[in-house]
């Protein structure tokens, strides 16, 4: 009988250069082989996660957000060299609570922790926004893999300690894996193992997913390519030493870990823990204050539009008049009322402060916001258009 399993550590398309799994095919995949969770936990970052959790809710997935972190000492000393500068760190978000850390995570990395392109975090930092989020060892790049390489069981065991009392016992796990072409797996997967029996830290299987099917693997060749600068058909290029970073079956994981059912079936367990919505949150405006004067922020926002048109156009002629009534019931029925009044008070603020502003999008060019003054076009453009508008009405 085959045991469930769900993947939780997965580069999509936003690995930038170095995954090549496509969302859409990769939700499609997990489909077809019935798979029920996925994850996806890109290098340093998390842009993708939306898209992401709005492919796996249409497809009838579970959708576990995370990112694969880069860990260092101190994000602030950035004198090291580039290949010792960090250690990767798996990271899922276990709850809201843990993504908006997670993004916070990762905000600060993008910017204080950049360095030689890695967007780092260190264990004070996720020591302060630990809450809500679920941590495994990670790959061989990992900070306890890289130390049972070494031979330094000490500080592996005095590292796999600090994650457990920091993200406590339930949020943190061993991470084994298997890929052919890399001999020393396994005995890190052993030292894992016994880490495992010793400390009660829970095992986690995972395949490091960097492309949906195995045909796949030359495509991601040449992507990797593309990022280290380099070619094909040189024989130093940075590549993966195996064609086994794709999306496998239960079955697949099943006969690579036949004798460690729960290191599989923790998989679900974790996944299942996860519950976000990445879209409970909406943004919201400031509270707008009206005059006594006005009713509803809709009277007051109108009045605006008339007492600017009056200034721009000197009368509020039946054309303009139109088109302030066409604009204005548009804006009124999408909600953006306040939104109009907001933008026109910082505007206001601004250009009184002596600060240059200017409107961008689609809006820009209306009506509403030309008289609000969000815009401003020069005089003879404000007599053209004056003109073109008495001419469109007299033409209907």
């Amino acid at each position: 009988m085959t045991v469930d399993f769900a993947h939780l550590h997965v580069h999509t398309e936003y690995s930038l250069l170095d995954g090549f799994s496509r969302i859409k095919k990769l939700v499609k995949q997990a489909q077809a082989l019935g798979m029920r969770h996925l994850a996806i936990t890109d290098h340093g970052a998390m842009y993708g996660a939306l898209e992401f959790y709005k492919a796996c809710k249409a497809g009838g997935i579970n959708p576990v957000l995370g990112v694969e972190a880069y860990l260092t000492d101190n994000i602030y000393d950035k004198s090291k060299r580039f290949k010792n500068d960090y250690r990767h760190l798996l990271l899922l978000a276990k709850n809201n609570t843990g993504y908006h850390n997670l993004m916070k995570l990762m905000s600060i990395a993008n910017t204080d922790g950049m360095h030689a392109n890695k967007a780092r975090i260190d264990k004070k930092l996720l020591a302060e926004y630990s809450e809500g989020i679920i941590a495994t060892s990670s790959c061989l790049g990992g900070e306890i893999p890289q130390l049972l390489l070494k031979g330094q069981m000490e500080e592996a065991y005095k590292s796999a300690r600090w994650f457990r009392e920091v993200l406590g016992p339930e949020n943190f796990y061993f991470e084994i894996q298997d890929h052919d072409g890399y001999p020393e797996q396994l005995p890190v997967n052993q030292h894992l193992y016994q880490m495992h029996k010793d400390l009660g830290i829970p095992l986690l299987a995972t395949n490091d997913l960097h492309y949906v099917a195995a045909e796949d693997a030359r495509a991601h060749e040449v992507l990797l390519c593309v990022q280290t600068q380099s070619s094909l058909n040189n024989p130093k290029r940075f590549k993966f030493e195996s064609h086994e970073f794709f999306l496998r079956s239960p079955e697949q994981m099943q006969r690579l870990f036949p004798d460690l059912t729960d290191a599989l079936l923790n998989t679900v367990r974790l996944a299942e823990m996860c519950e976000v919505n990445p879209l409970a949150r909406t943004a919201s405006l400031p509270t707008v204050e009206i005059p006594p004067a006005y009713d509803t922020p809709s009277a007051y926002l109108y009045a605006q539009c008339v007492q600017g048109i009056r200034e721009r156009y000197g009368e509020l002629s039946e054309p303009i008049k139109r088109q302030l009534d066409y604009e204005f019931g548009i804006i009124n029925d999408k909600g953006y009322v306040a939104y109009f009044l907001v933008v026109a008070d910082y505007v206001a603020w601004a250009r009184a402060h002596g600060i240059r502003c200017l409107a961008r999008g689609s809006a820009a060019g209306s009506l509403v916001a030309y008289s609000l003054g969000i815009t401003n076009v020069g005089s003879s453009t404000c007599t053209e258009l004056t003109r073109r508008c008495h001419q469109w009405t007299e033409e209907v």
